[in-house]
């Protein structure tokens, strides 16, 4: 399947969740069914009102520089991770996962088992 078939069916599946709990609605309605670009899921997401917004300590990460977690309620969200060359945006991710990730020793180690590879866009 094409990435933007995949950006567009993990998109809906998210927003179909996302009604059924207690988002900001009128915040959470705002978000598009697709995207044209990369660039433009972060523009959007940025200027959503996110109930939890949470920001990980990566300091000891050898890789990672930042990570976020954005959410109309607990679960699931989009984590954004920040590299020296790049930023990755992760759809629909638990709120279990994220908890775990911020409490993980290893950060990298941590994304490269239960992340990567499972929430991208």
């Amino acid at each position: 399947m094409e990435l933007s078939k995949i950006m567009r069916w993990s998109l809906i599946g998210w927003l179909v969740w996302c009604s059924c709990v207690s988002c900001t609605q009128e915040d959470c309605r705002d978000l598009p069914a697709s995207f044209d670009s990369y660039a433009q899921v972060y523009e959007v997401i940025e200027s959503i009102h996110f109930t939890q917004d949470e920001v990980a300590d990566c300091s000891t990460s050898s890789w990672i520089r930042s990570a976020r977690f954005l959410s109309c309620s607990s679960e699931p969200g989009f984590l954004i991770i920040e590299t020296d060359k790049r930023r990755y945006i992760y759809l629909a991710v638990p709120g279990s996962t994220w908890e775990a990730f911020k409490r993980a020793d290893s950060k990298g180690s941590y994304f490269n088992k239960y992340i990567k590879g499972r929430y991208g866009l």
